[in-house]
């Protein structure tokens, strides 16, 4: 609280008061999703997170993907569409600043595959095994239609000797 008192040059006095906040807490952050340690079988990954701030209120929230430049989201988001993301492992730093310059951080990481023929990938085991199916069947396909071309190539076999 801050008192002020103000006297004139007639000696007549007003008197204010003014109760002040300081805010030297950080505002808080959870992210959501995805989970630390992740494989995301997509490039495009959706970031879920909550914030909040008691005391000044929460400004605005910075996204950032692989140390790359922030991005500037309202106070009130809650998530952040990422795309374009490559496979292999990503970064993805929020930080949230509330009204009093007070900030705080999350950092979550993450593994992104689309591989048709990775077990982590969209397709899991199951893209391996229609390849491997598909390899197969194309195996047995060339080794018949080779026997068949093979079997048509044979000379005649001799006629049996005919009897007088």
């Amino acid at each position: 609280m801050i008192n002020v008192t103000a006297v004139d040059q007639a000696d007549n006095t007003g008197i204010a008061t003014v109760n002040v906040t300081v805010d030297t807490t950080g505002p808080g952050l959870t992210v959501v999703s995805p989970l630390s340690g992740s494989v995301i079988t997509s490039s495009q990954v959706t970031a879920v997170f909550s914030t909040g701030d008691d005391t000044s209120g929460v400004d605005r929230i910075e996204i950032s993907v692989d140390g790359g430049p922030a991005k500037t989201v309202s106070a009130v988001t809650t998530s952040h569409v990422l795309t374009g993301l490559a496979d292999g492992p990503h970064t993805v730093t929020l930080k949230v600043f509330d009204r009093a310059g007070n900030s705080a951080t999350a950092t979550v990481s993450f593994r992104v595959d689309t591989s048709f023929v990775s077990p982590s990938g969209p397709y899991g085991y199951g893209g391996i095994a229609a390849l491997a199916i598909v390899v197969l069947g194309a195996a047995v396909h060339v080794y018949l239609a080779l026997r068949l071309r093979r079997q048509g190539s044979r000379p005649p076999p001799p006629a049996p000797p005919s009897s007088p």
